[in-house]
């Protein structure tokens, strides 16, 4: 009797051994075990119970294995895993303060602290930031979104209208406004001339006191109301510059198309640009082309 024993147990050590080569699988099923795991575990009434202990008994455990798990007891409870390090709290959020949050950088969970009152959260560099509401603008990029659309561009030194302690630049509308003509059917002088930065909106005021109600560029750049903003233009000849060399960062620009500005050259031209190599050129007003509206801050 004893012998019959020893060799069963000799035959199921051999049988364990041999299936640990391949994985384990615990189901009621008897379906082997998935290829890619050592231990495959199966149950729809039942979960897999991870060891529990106080801190103190998790802390006592000798040399623990990089990705050791336990499950404590005691506040802070939760799941802990080792680093090959330290003890980590596994949790979808941990902090030390009421109001702090937690961000994904592309590497960690990396904590925010909590805002001060009054104070708004944004999303900049890669990164929320708590600022106050006045200040907004002087934390935000070309590319973000800001009143209404996408910024274009910041004034520069030398730009019209700029003020070195007080940020002022171009917001391009989120999407084109698709391809129209410039002209309302009939070509004639406007006298929106102007090309500089910061002429646009007067150039577009201009065409349309002159051309009247219709289905045109700047009128259609007049009459829009997007992102909660009614004030829209078509861009002067170098306003839309600033679109074209920041294009990449705005988006949403169509390949292979010339964009009109607000600038006129004559009774029968008006200045356009092509936004494949930037090159601005007068093209006939009765030219359907595509538009972008912007608006000043």
């Amino acid at each position: 009797m004893k012998r019959t024993l020893l060799l069963f147990a000799a035959a199921l050590l051999f049988s364990l051994q041999t299936y640990a080569q391949t994985g384990v699988a615990i189901n009621t099923t008897g379906d082997d075990p998935a290829n890619s795991a050592m231990l495959d575990v199966s149950s729809t009434t039942k979960g897999l119970l991870i060891p529990r202990m106080t801190e103190a008994q998790r802390t006592a455990i000798a040399l623990p294995a990089k990705g050791l798990l336990v499950y404590q007891t005691e506040t802070p409870e939760g799941f802990y895993y080792h680093d090959g390090t330290s003890w980590n709290h596994l949790s979808s959020a941990t902090g030390t303060a009421p109001g702090q949050m937690q961000y994904w950088n592309g590497t960690a969970w990396v904590t925010v602290a909590a805002g001060k009152g009054g104070q708004i959260l944004i999303f900049t560099n890669g990164s929320p930031l708590w600022v106050y509401e006045y200040d907004i603008i002087n934390h935000l990029n070309i590319g973000d979104y800001y009143q209404g659309g996408t910024i274009a561009y910041f004034l520069q030194s030398g730009d019209p209208g700029y003020d070195a302690n007080v940020r002022h630049g171009l917001i391009a509308a989120s999407t084109d406004q698709n391809t129209i003509r410039w002209n309302n059917g009939t070509n004639i002088i406007t006298g929106a001339t102007a090309t500089a930065i910061g002429t646009g909106n007067e150039n577009t005021d201009t065409i349309v006191a002159k051309q009247g109600a219709g289905n045109y560029a700047a009128k259609l750049c007049a009459d829009l109301v997007s992102g909660g903003y009614s004030d829209w233009y078509l861009p002067s000849k170098d306003e839309l510059n600033k679109l074209y060399e920041n294009r990449m960062i705005i988006g949403g620009f169509a390949n292979h198309h010339y964009y009109w500005s607000s600038s006129e050259d004559n009774i029968s031209y008006a200045w356009c640009q092509y936004f494949i190599n930037g090159t601005q050129y007068a093209f006939n007003k009765n030219s359907v082309l595509m538009f972008r509206a912007v608006r000043a801050f």
